[in-house]
């Protein structure tokens, strides 16, 4: 029973740290879309590495 409930615990703070990185990850990409740059991320969220000046 104790497994279960620290699972259950890693498993939402997990998913709730994911969460928080995302949204600080679309402030992190607005900023950048404001000074002109666009970088692209995959599905996870995570940054491709490419990026490129828009105009």
């Amino acid at each position: 029973m104790k497994k279960k409930i620290t699972l259950i615990i890693l498993l939402v703070s997990v998913v709730s740290c994911t969460e928080a990185d995302r949204q600080m990850m679309r402030e992190v990409d607005q900023e950048m879309r404001e000074r002109g740059v666009e970088c692209l991320y995959n599905e996870r969220g995570n940054p491709i590495g490419v990026c490129r000046y828009i105009k």
